[in-house]
């Protein structure tokens, strides 16, 4: 009885492919060509895996099936085989698959396409598609920390969110079999012939990696920003503000001078001179740009390095600091005077950081006691600007050193006379110790 029910599945399976092969000839499809599947023979095709399904279950049912009907099962099966491309190419076939579920060991149901000569390129592109994602993520890797470390904003931590939630969707539709069999029924349903699918991942893969190069390349954006935000900041006087804003823009840039310098500058306010010293340093040794912010940012930064290693008198190492900026082409040339950097706009702003980059450089050769090279790089400053007291300041113990008494004491009352409070009657620290200095030392000359 039941090698009945067999013969009668088996007969109607071939009936089925017979009415196929009728429709269609007994040539197989050409294994590159884009088959064009009509209703009638999508119905034709869904008979012939119906009847299929029911041998398949007769068989099971069957302890004994014989070795005939075996036979001929596999010689129908072959037939059947020879027209996957035209199964494969029914645009019903994903809703047949979702409607009965047939298991996976049902082979029929998943007909694989014939193999178009860009198949053999696919392990090509699957190869590139793990490469840009790896370099997806590695974008990732190294663009996330910089938003969520520190105090992290809210808008940057929703981007880097977003960011990371687009690469893992990406990569899990690309890798996972999960989300492989979703990207391919949505091939399917775009009509995205299956020997081009390999590329079209690839192609994701690269949008994806695209996208991130684009927010990769805004962080010089964000950086200007904070940067900006922490100046204001500064000038508010909230200086834990202005701090947390330049450690920020330092983050999105590493290499911007500029923040490292107003760092530093800050640092120096706050009296921690070793960590001003270090943010300095970077500032100099940063990458220098083409334009007047950059380049006035490593004269300052070499300046104002080169001051805090004479305050700890390694003048040997402050020198060459000095003599690098003053060797800086246009260095005293007026070549703009960015607002975050000279804040007096009455005033050329290279032509001043000329004067402190001489001036220091004359106190660094008074603390070697090379008298004679100071002295020429002193004068040089107050020829440059008359009305600052510093250069006065170091040039009385220029002559003082050289045996100068007399010439010692005009330049202690010109350093003396030139120091004057500002408008609420205060001085700023290097002016009162200079007052303090040449008092004593003009009445000590007085005295002899």
């Amino acid at each position: 009885m039941t090698n009945t029910r067999l013969y009668t599945a088996l007969n109607h399976y071939s009936k089925a492919l017979e009415v196929l092969e009728e429709s269609i000839g007994m040539k197989p499809a050409d294994e590159e060509s884009e088959i064009s599947v009509p209703s009638p023979l999508e119905e034709k095709i869904l008979s012939i895996l119906l009847s299929r399904t029911s041998v398949d279950l007769v068989i099971k049912e069957t302890p004994n099936p014989g070795k005939e009907n075996l036979s001929t099962l596999i010689d129908l099966d072959k037939r059947l085989k020879q027209h996957n491309a035209i199964i494969h190419q029914c645009e019903n076939l994903l809703d047949w698959r979702t409607s009965l579920k047939p298991s996976s060991e049902a082979w029929w149901w998943f007909p694989e396409p014939s193999k178009h000569r860009w198949d053999g390129r696919d392990w090509l592109w699957s190869f590139l598609t793990l490469v840009v994602l790896a370099a997806a993520f590695s974008l990732i890797a190294n663009i996330a920390p910089r938003f969520l470390s520190g105090n992290p904003s809210i808008q940057g931590a929703f981007a880097v969110i977003a960011q990371s939630f687009i690469a893992l969707l990406t990569a899990g539709s690309l890798l996972t079999n999960a989300g492989q069999k979703s990207i391919e029924r949505a091939l399917e349903r775009l009509n995205i012939p299956n020997h081009f699918r390999a590329e079209v991942k690839f192609g994701l893969a690269i949008l994806l990696l695209l996208g991130l190069i684009g927010f990769y390349s805004t962080l010089p954006w964000f950086a200007a920003e904070a940067n900006r935000a922490g100046l204001a900041d500064k000038s508010a006087g909230r200086f834990t503000s202005a701090q947390v804003k330049y450690e920020y823009a330092i983050r999105m840039s590493p290499d911007y001078s500029e923040a490292h310098f107003n760092l530093g500058s800050l640092y120096e306010d706050l009296q921690s001179f070793d960590e001003a010293q270090r943010e300095y340093q970077i500032a100099v040794q940063g990458k220098l740009r083409n334009d007047n912010s950059s380049k006035l940012t490593f004269l300052k930064a070499s300046n104002n390095l080169a001051r805090l290693l004479i305050l700890k008198k390694d003048y040997n190492r402050a020198v060459p600091f000095l003599g690098k900026a003053l060797s800086f082409p246009g260095v005293g040339e007026d070549f703009g005077e960015p607002q975050n950097l000279c804040a007096d706009k009455s005033t050329n702003c290279t032509k001043k950081v000329k004067y402190d980059l001489l001036k220091n450089l004359g106190w660094a050769r008074l603390g070697q006691e090379r008298f004679a090279e100071a002295e020429p790089i002193l004068r040089a400053a107050i020829l440059l600007d008359k009305d600052q007291v510093p250069a006065h300041c170091l040039l009385a113990q220029v002559r003082k050193g050289q045996g100068d008494k007399a010439g010692a004491i005009e330049e202690w009352k010109e350093c003396r006379d030139m120091i004057k409070p500002d408008s609420e009657g205060l001085l700023n620290p290097d002016e009162d110790n200079w007052l303090s200095i040449a008092q004593q030392e003009i009445e000590k000359g007085g005295k002899k």
